[in-house]
């Protein structure tokens, strides 16, 4: 004789275990987008670099005439940190800020001693061709910057004209290239050379016929990947 029981009991528990193996296959294909972006994290796609150098500034212009308006050269310091993305494993996007202090001297039309501070931001795409742990490194992008101080001061350089607040904002075409060095899995070590030529400035294309300005920095970085 047929115990029908028994049967609807086993019939109950197959649709039982059969609801739990679905449920775990169901939560296995729910978690698996998570379990890749954690994984995708885990790969270092994120860093920041803090880094300080030196940098040196040339600035010459020409007025109406044709004739040299002035010419200021000088050296400085220059601090910032930064936040990078790696799209690939060898192209890497970045964004910051950073801060330089430069001391120029001005030899034409006279002796003169100009102090700048200038903010900036820059915005640029870095280039790692090899994944060793020694690799060339190379960067370009854009500069965004903008003069918060200016002092100048003529011989005997005791009495100084204080310039602050509002100057132009001034655009840069940024391009660098030095090495990369692996010190652990998550802590690189970055020393690069970097000219910033400054494209466009509103106020300083309306005054002079033309306007040349560019800065020459060697920075060193450090740059952290978690």
């Amino acid at each position: 004789m047929v115990n029908y029981g028994f049967l609807d009991t086993l019939a109950y528990q197959a649709q039982k275990n059969a609801m739990k193996t679905s449920i775990k296959l169901y939560s296995l294909i729910l978690f698996l987008p998570i379990l890749f972006v954690s994984s995708t994290i885990g790969q270092n796609r994120f860093s920041v670099t803090p880094a300080i150098g030196l940098v040196r500034g040339n600035t010459s212009t020409h007025i109406f005439t044709g004739e040299l308006g002035f010419r200021d050269k000088g050296n400085g310091l220059l601090i910032g940190i930064t936040g990078n993305y790696a799209i690939t494993p060898k192209w890497f996007i970045s964004t910051g800020i950073s801060y330089n202090w430069i001391k120029y001297h001005r030899d034409f039309p006279e002796q003169a001693i100009k102090k700048t501070r200038d903010f900036m931001i820059p915005l640029l795409v870095h280039y790692q061709p090899s994944p060793k742990r020694l690799s060339p490194y190379f960067s370009t992008g854009i500069i965004i910057e903008k003069r918060q101080l200016q002092t100048y001061s003529t011989p005997p350089y005791i009495s100084t004209e204080l310039v602050e607040g509002k100057f132009p904002k001034t655009l840069a075409i940024a391009l660098g290239a030095g090495i990369s060095y692996k010190v652990t899995s998550s802590l690189s070590w970055i020393i690069q050379p970097s000219l910033y030529y400054q494209v466009y400035t509103a106020q300083n294309k309306v005054i002079f016929l033309d306007y040349r300005s560019y800065k020459i920095s060697l920075q060193t970085q450090l740059s952290y990947h978690f």
